[in-house]
């Protein structure tokens, strides 16, 4: 038995996690189905910003060294690419990288699509790139919409295979980059490391204080098989069993507000739902997490895990129009999207709507102790109505996950209630699993697809409820991996007809009435 009620202190729920949202790289904002899918997704989700790589990647044709070694540029891909994110309601989150071959001093280079890896020739040639750059948006979309974006340098210098100079070599990368930002506008907003798992936090925030070198924000990126990265078959992790995200989240956290610059925002700018069990089967490219309806209960118990303590958390990718590692071309390939190719939503997709419905002050719960591993609950009141998001996620550590019987008490006014529900299960809200049942189809006929899209959809339902002395008693039952939101609502008054007489309604009809025929 769950109690719910109001809490004696308000405590808004809050959208932090719905500030980002990432795609791959800027050259695919250039094609026309990814911002289709971006559409779709601000059509119901409303993310404020997105984040992506290759803004300088020799694709995006940006800059040029004439034969006097002088460097020209030209932004036309990249003015197209921003007017595309703007037209669906996101704002960049610019990440400054990777390094265009006329400025680089080699060819390593990571990714499908080449990113070029290597450090800068010249240091001050990288802080021009950037100046100009910073310049040309000013001019082009105004001063005061470029100060609401953010400029967040390099990504992942803590990884080899993104950056073989070292972490030194990149506080000299984010020096020249940063002066660059502030020499457009003081008030433009700079930060990084963007290390993967929530490293170099204090070494970057230490090292700007003791330089002189501005700082707005830290950004940095975790996954939750990232535990399995550091700590072999988890010996040794300070984390107990499925709480690595949320501990690392809260590390970085505690991280900041201990440091010199206690009140720098936090944006995690790379997370999903990638999982493993061991060591030994850590991959990156054939991880069916993000794809199957764990991926929904594992974005509802992360995301309300770390809501509180983070400026934004951007999902790690909206679409499977994602070139990483080649374009995919199946229904479903391990990678990363909200939504397929085709644009059919994922479980991690209606999870992400799910939460987007919760908005209200947090109510207080007694008995969450009793939970079953994995398992969490949240609710919140706004104006009479209750919110409630429950989840049942299975750990890829337990074999035999229980199922998650709970019963509601709700602390509410007397009244009848209508108690309408939304459920994340196999075939209803994950369409992965009925694309398996199918024989997992490379090309899917029209009537294949329509399937696929009917069981994206989330299994709908509801229920009359009564409250009695002041409680309204209800419950749910979740097997491995569901989710279930509900939205309890008084009953309103029964539906009424047009306000018109008696008369009135003869008259019409009799108006209406054929003539019988004559013979």
């Amino acid at each position: 038995m769950i109690s719910l009620c109001k809490s004696d202190s308000e405590r808004p729920f809050g959208n932090s996690i719905f500030e980002s949202v990432a795609v791959g790289r800027a050259f695919e904002l250039l094609r026309k189905d990814l911002i289709d899918h971006l559409r779709e997704l601000q059509s119901e989700l409303h993310f404020k910003y997105c984040r992506f790589h290759g803004l300088f990647n020799e694709e995006m044709a940006i800059v040029r060294r004439m034969k006097d070694g002088s460097l020209h540029y030209q932004w036309h891909y990249i003015d197209k690419m921003t007017d595309n994110l703007l037209s669906v309601g996101l704002k960049p989150f610019f990440e400054l990288g990777d390094m265009p071959d006329e400025l680089a001093s080699g060819d390593t280079h990571a990714c499908y699509w080449n990113m070029n890896t290597s450090e800068p020739k010249n240091y001050n040639e990288w802080g021009e790139l950037v100046e100009k750059f910073i310049s040309h948006m000013v001019d082009r979309y105004g001063l005061d919409e470029v100060k609401t974006w953010y400029f967040e340098v390099w990504n992942e210098p803590n990884l080899k295979g993104f950056w073989q100079a070292g972490m030194e070599a990149y506080y000299t990368l984010y020096t020249k980059a940063a002066e660059a930002v502030k020499r457009v506008n003081k008030d433009l907003r700079v930060g990084g490391p963007a290390t993967a798992g929530g490293a170099y936090i204090s070494d970057l925030i230490e090292y700007c204080c003791k330089n002189n070198v501005p700082l707005d924000f830290i950004t940095t990126h975790a996954y939750p098989i990232g535990e399995y990265c550091e700590y072999k078959e988890r010996e040794g992790s300070p984390y107990a069993l499925g709480e690595y995200m949320t501990g690392r989240f809260k590390e970085v956290y505690d991280t900041v507000k201990a440091s010199k610059m206690p009140d720098l925002e936090i944006h995690w700018t790379e997370w999903n739902t990638q999982s493993g069990n061991s060591s030994k089967n850590i991959t990156w490219l054939n991880n069916t997490t993000v794809d199957k309806h764990f991926g929904g209960a594992c974005v509802v118990r992360t995301m309300l895990g770390v809501r509180d303590i983070c400026d934004s958390a951007a999902y790690w990718v909206v679409s499977d129009i994602f070139e990483e590692s080649s374009m995919p071309h199946s229904v479903f390939s391990c990678t990363y999207g909200l939504m397929n190719i085709n644009g059919i939503k994922k479980a991690t997709y209606n999870a992400y709507k799910l939460l987007r419905k919760m908005r209200g002050n947090v109510m207080d719960a007694s008995g969450e102790e009793k939970y079953p591993l994995g398992c969490g609950i949240t609710a919140t009141e706004e104006n009479g109505v209750v919110r409630v998001i429950a989840y049942n996620q299975q750990l890829l550590e337990i074999e035999n996950q229980p199922d998650w019987n709970e019963e509601l008490e709700i602390s509410i006014p007397n009244g009848e209630y209508v108690i309408t529900t939304a459920k994340i299960e196999k075939g209803q809200g994950s369409c992965y699993e009925t694309w398996i049942d199918m024989g997992m189809p490379q090309n899917l006929s029209k009537m294949q697809e329509e399937m696929l899209r009917f069981t994206s959809m989330m299994n709908y339902g509801f229920e009359l409820g009564e409250a009695r002395n002041g409680i309204l008693k209800t419950g749910f039952t979740l097997k491995a991996d569901e989710v279930i939101y509900m939205e309890i609502q008084k009953k309103d008054v029964q539906a009424m007809p047009r306000k018109i007489s008696e008369e009135f309604w003869e008259k019409w009809n009799n108006t209406l009435m054929l003539e019988k025929k004559r013979n």
